[in-house]
């Protein structure tokens, strides 16, 4: 008797899921892809779980990113034209602005590719970020450039840098 009680309750918590889910807009077309996605996330975050526990300090992180940022910075640095140099400092006083409202209190230093063909921004562990000419020419207004560095930033809030490097 309490089988039967226990298979009655399950299957009406089932259909009611079934119903609350139904009533709900779902934009998505059914298929396989929801649960990729379902596994494929699942499988992320297990990875990250040993980081989490596991996490390097900030003094470490800063030292991987610096050593990191120096082959970015010194493949580039002979070549530096005033308006090249003048860009940096408008990308760097930017960013500055933007890193004092980061969670996280490191050393951020914000550098300048000017490479038209590098139509990107990324983020190295311990604070620094490097944008691109080409994304900068893409851009109307500072607006757009302080949330590419506000999203680079965020990368280095949330550990996402760290977490690959230790990784």
């Amino acid at each position: 008797m309490k089988r039967w009680i226990a298979l009655s309750i399950i299957l009406l918590l089932g259909i009611a899921a079934i119903v609350v889910s139904e009533r709900g807009k779902v934009d998505v077309a059914p298929s396989p892809a929801a649960m990729l996605y379902l596994i494929a996330d699942t499988e992320q975050e297990l990875t990250r779980m040993p980081v989490n526990f596991t996490r390097m300090s900030d003094e470490e992180e800063v030292a991987i990113g610096n050593q990191l940022a120096k082959m970015y910075v010194s493949q580039r640095e002979d070549k530096k034209d005033p308006q090249t140099v003048e860009i940096e400092n408008y990308v760097s006083k930017l960013g500055a602005q933007l890193a004092t409202h980061a969670h996280r209190k490191l050393p951020y230093q914000f550098h300048y590719i000017p490479d038209d063909g590098f139509l990107n921004a990324f983020a190295l562990p311990g604070g620094h970020v490097f944008v691109g000419s080409g994304l900068m020419s893409l851009m109307d207004s500072e607006d757009e450039l302080a949330a590419v560095i506000g999203h680079e930033i965020e990368h280095i809030d949330h550990y996402h840098c760290a977490d690959r490097a230790q990784r």
